[in-house]
């Protein structure tokens, strides 16, 4: 049986440069208490979310559809997340 994993962006910042964005996640599969830091630069991803190899290339699909690619614009970034940004990622 299937399941989906669904994963809520909390907060947005500028990374380590105008090239990279932090996002502050909750992974609804897990606790959703737990928050977990992802950095996404468009085409990479770092993060220690337990998700596999290929629901973290999901993943990282999915932020490239709303974000974009590099250099970023964090105020549109943060308006994107502040709206209540989630994903559904099939297992």
């Amino acid at each position: 049986m299937n399941a989906n994993i669904v994963v809520f962006l909390k907060n947005v910042k500028q990374g380590k440069t105008k090239n990279w964005l932090t996002f502050e996640i909750c992974v609804g599969r897990f606790d959703v208490n737990k928050k977990y830091i992802v950095d996404f630069c468009g085409t990479d991803i770092d993060s220690c979310v337990p998700l596999r190899s290929e629901q973290k290339v999901r993943l990282k699909e999915l932020f490239v559809e709303d974000f974009g690619y590099a250099p970023y614009n964090i105020e549109e970034a943060k308006e994107i997340v502040g709206n209540g940004k989630q994903y559904v990622i099939n297992e």
